[in-house]
């Protein structure tokens, strides 16, 4: 999820189209194509939570790439969260594995 957010952030102007719903579109379609050669593809919920479309009691958005051992523990793989200074969240970070 990562990587993804980065890849449509690098494109040029990508603000300006991030709000053209046909962008958005061919954006998604993308994404869902490409993700199902992968260890862990997107699914069409998890694409369509973006941007307050939908709403989870369950499930938040989280910016960032995971990673889940066989025993099901789980650990932060992306290097930064959105907003979230890794030395002066530290004690956060911890939280959120």
């Amino acid at each position: 999820m990562y990587e993804l957010s980065w890849t449509l952030r690098s494109k040029p102007e990508w603000q300006r189209k991030a709000s053209d719903p046909d962008v958005r579109r061919k954006w998604r379609q993308d994404a869902l194509e490409a993700s199902t050669a992968s260890d862990a593809p997107l699914t069409e919920k998890m694409v369509d939570n973006r941007h307050g479309r939908s709403c989870s009691q369950d499930f938040a958005w989280m910016p960032s790439d995971f990673t889940v051992d066989s025993e099901g523990a789980v650990k932060l793989a992306s290097p930064y969260t959105n907003n979230l200074h890794p030395e002066l969240h530290r004690r956060l970070y911890r939280s959120i594995e």
